[in-house]
């Protein structure tokens, strides 16, 4: 019974450290609506956040292969090495575990084309590529929660965990929808804005040497 209770803390560590990682890869670009003004901070925080955001991608990826490998050493349920690699072949509710199974491979690709980012640069095709492949990690959280629901919320806290996972990420798409999305980059003064600086400071000149 104790192996059975690790096994499921480490599925809930794994589904909140996936969802702290989506949110954060979320919220990675987004900044207050002061679009043109020159904020310092503002790249050093967005580095921050991808910083934080793979590290928690490492942690929950971690908690997910140990779930699974304390599943199948489990002798109380029955779920076969194969189960663990193709959906629909556990004897042990084929459903939940299915669906635990494409998050796996889910959250697996969206790792791997994380870490491998930069082989995306090199054209603006290659960049909607590699976000597409990289939004397979929305899939498999939802994958994840329904595997969750579905074999291991019998308890209030567990469907709170839930709950407040789906609200952290209903919130963080909310709150980039509302917030002024920007690449990389501080922003510069426009031009209209320069032409009229200059011309306020020629005209505050003249009126000094009248």
């Amino acid at each position: 019974m104790t192996l059975w209770y690790l096994i499921r803390a480490l599925g809930f560590v794994a589904l909140v450290a996936l969802t702290g990682s989506i949110c954060l890869g979320v919220l990675a670009g987004v900044v207050t609506p002061s679009r043109h003004r020159a904020d310092p901070g503002a790249a050093e925080r967005r580095i921050t956040r991808q910083l934080h955001h793979r590290t928690l991608a490492v942690i929950g990826l971690l908690a997910l292969l140990m779930h699974i490998a304390l599943i199948l050493v489990d002798s109380a349920v029955d779920v076969p090495p194969a189960a663990a690699l193709l959906p629909f072949g556990s004897g042990y509710r084929p459903v939940a575990v299915a669906f635990g199974v494409i998050a796996l491979y889910g959250f697996t690709l969206a790792a791997v084309s994380g870490f491998t980012r930069r082989l995306f640069a090199s054209s603006a095709g290659a960049v909607r590529s590699w976000r597409t492949v990289h939004a397979t990690a929305y899939l498999a959280w939802a994958a994840a929660i329904y595997h969750g629901f579905s074999a291991g919320t019998d308890t209030w806290w567990a469907l709170s965990i839930h709950g407040l996972c789906t609200g952290s990420i209903g919130m963080s798409l909310l709150l980039r929808g509302i917030m002024i999305h920007h690449p990389f980059r501080i922003p510069t003064p426009t031009t209209t804005t320069t032409t009229t600086t200059a011309t306020a400071t020629a005209t505050t000149r003249q009126e000094m040497l009248r």
